[in-house]
């Protein structure tokens, strides 16, 4: 029979560390599950074969095939997960796991959530790797990516146009942003602002401006794809209308229009993210 009961308390597995191993199996003296033996070559009991007893091997080969940028996400993960954890034996607990896999990502997450770190290096020794297991090695298309373009201002719509023809012809579908809702030269149409839409929505962000100051839910906007390592391209009249952004024109994955082309920042949209941007 399966279980059926629905335990009251922190815990529903075994074992545990927070429910004194609560709730536990019943002995099979007490009713308890109990293993039919039955005369075969031997005897056919409940057992394991010493390959389930690794568990750390998969893991390792995991994070040994990430590329760094991936690594430093799964440690900040853990870090963040582990941090919001009240309990110090569960946080100790998940460190000494880690330390199982990979000593330097025991280390530094301990480091960050204030758990100590075993005394003993247990990390599995391997350094097999496959490409399957890492998003690095995926082929980079601009296919289906989706751009937010934040226009502010009046632009030339020639150049407009040019530009979401481009951008057409590589299959990347596009939303134009603006403080209101309105039509442009036919066929396009601003068709969200700034508080229908978020700058999270989208895989990169092409801002166009023809005034000397960019609107705060504008700035905002672009702000946020530029610190989540986004491709950013501007085409601006007055350059100067960035000088209080927090974007940097010199970072990777930031394309200026009046020295880059459309088509570098499709290159880079099909990139999809800059990991290397110093925020």
């Amino acid at each position: 029979m399966h279980q059926m009961s629905i335990h009251q308390g922190q815990t529903s597995y075994h074992r545990n560390g927070l429910n004194v191993n609560q709730p536990a199996p019943v002995p099979e003296e007490h009713g308890g599950y109990a293993h039919y033996q039955e005369r075969i070559d031997g005897r056919k009991i409940r057992g394991r074969s010493e390959s389930f007893l690794d568990f750390f091997s998969q893991a390792k080969l995991f994070y040994n095939s990430l590329a760094p940028y991936e690594q430093e996400h799964v440690k900040k993960a853990f870090s963040f997960e582990l941090g919001k954890c009240k309990s110090d034996l569960v946080k100790a607990n998940a460190i000494a796991l880690l330390n199982h896999v990979d000593r330097s990502l025991a280390q530094e997450v301990a480091d960050q959530i204030g758990a100590p770190l075993p005394d003993e290096n247990r990390e599995v020794k391997s350094d097999k790797k496959s490409p399957a297991l890492s998003m690095a090695d995926t082929v980079l298309l601009p296919d289906t990516k989706k751009v937010a373009i934040v226009r502010v201002g009046d632009p030339d719509v020639e150049r407009f146009a040019d530009w979401t023809t481009a951008l057409t012809e590589k299959n990347v579908n596009f939303t134009i942003v603006g403080h209101k809702l309105h039509d442009l030269p036919n066929p396009l149409k601003v068709t969200a602002t700034f508080e229908t839409t978020d700058p999270t929505l989208f895989d990169a962000v092409l801002l166009v401006s023809s005034e000397s100051t960019i609107p705060a839910p504008a700035l905002a906007f672009i702000e946020t794809a530029y610190k989540h390592y986004k491709p950013l391209a501007l085409a601006l009249s007055d350059h100067q209308a960035l000088a209080s952004a927090r974007v940097r024109l010199d970072e990777a994955g930031v394309y200026d229009l009046a020295h880059s082309t459309i088509e570098a920042f499709i290159n880079g949209i099909a990139q999809g993210r800059f990991w290397k941007r110093q925020l």
